[in-house]
């Protein structure tokens, strides 16, 4: 069966001409949508780029800012005072242990009947015991 209509020119010539500008506009729609891609995405690096900067140099100004502070507290006379305080506190501790050490021992190698360790060591006193410390903790520092 034979189509008389389709082989006429007046039908192949505007049909070719027709299925020509369909082909063109799906490239030229394809390449614009690859172009404009390209393009947010360039635009998006950009952005991220910036936003990397931005976030660097804050991250760097409050590093210099905490080593400002640091620095001003390191120096200052009232953390000096606490540090050195603590330490004393640490060597009374350690004194304490070191006491508390001595007299397990010594309550370990007596007769239970001998002395009372509990007894014992509710007459001292941490007031005079840290006294005590402080005057042999000095006088091993002086000599």
């Amino acid at each position: 069966m034979t189509f008389p209509k389709m082989n006429r020119l007046s039908f192949k010539l505007p049909f070719s001409m027709a299925v020509i500008i369909i082909f063109v506009a799906a490239v030229l729609s394809t390449l614009t949508f690859i172009s404009g891609r390209t393009s947010a995405m360039q635009q998006a690096e950009e952005r991220l780029q910036l936003l990397a900067e931005s976030r660097a140099m804050a991250l760097e100004d409050w590093s210099q800012a905490v080593d400002v502070s640091t620095r001003t507290l390191a120096t200052s006379n009232g953390t000096v005072d606490a540090l050195t305080e603590i330490q004393s506190i640490d060597v009374s501790l350690q004194s304490l242990e070191a006491l508390r050490d001595f007299l397990a021992s010594v309550s370990q190698s007596l007769p239970p009947s001998l002395i009372d360790i509990s007894t014992a060591s509710e007459g001292i006193k941490l007031g005079d015991m840290r006294a005590r410390m402080t005057a042999a903790y000095d006088a091993s520092q002086v000599g």
